[in-house]
Parts: C-alpha cells; sequence; structure tokens
C-alpha cells in the first residue's frame, strides 16, 4: 500500500497503472518515448505509447503508430 501526507511526502509501494503510467506501459519498465515523427511528448493508452501532441494538421493513427498527414484527406475537412 501506498500513503502520501499532504500530498508532498509519500510512502509505501505501489503497483504501477500499466495501462497509462508513461514509465510503465504495457509493462514494467517500458517507457514511452517523447521524440516522435509529426509529434512530440508522451502518453500511454490501454498500455500502447503514442505521442501527447501530433503537429497541426497530423493526427495520431493507434493502428500504425504514427502521426499521419490529414490534410488532403477529404474525410477529415
Amino acid at each position: 500500500k501506498r500513503g502520501c501526507f499532504l500530498g508532498i511526502l509519500c510512502y509505501g509501494t505501489s503497483t504501477p497503472d500499466y495501462t497509462s503510467d508513461v514509465n510503465n506501459c504495457g509493462y514494467k519498465g517500458k517507457v514511452c518515448s517523447t521524440f516522435w515523427s509529426n509529434g512530440w511528448g508522451a502518453q500511454c493508452s490501454n498500455g500502447v505509447c503514442g505521442p501527447a501532441y501530433c503537429y497541426n494538421l497530423f493526427d495520431f493513427n493507434w493502428l500504425t503508430g504514427n502521426c499521419q498527414d490529414v490534410s488532403s484527406d477529404t474525410s477529415n475537412w
């Protein structure tokens, strides 16, 4: 169990949330990168790493694992 005093001093151990912890994404010790092609930052969603943000006119595709250019995709207009 983990406890905190005034939200500052924490003690004990806890199990990481492998579905959302960027330092334990999917399994213990897997750290999500903060460097992405056409994006930056890190997030862990359902145990899969992805960028926190994609550049303007790009959107993250969880199937391919890339920020994709959607500027010419007519379904995104």
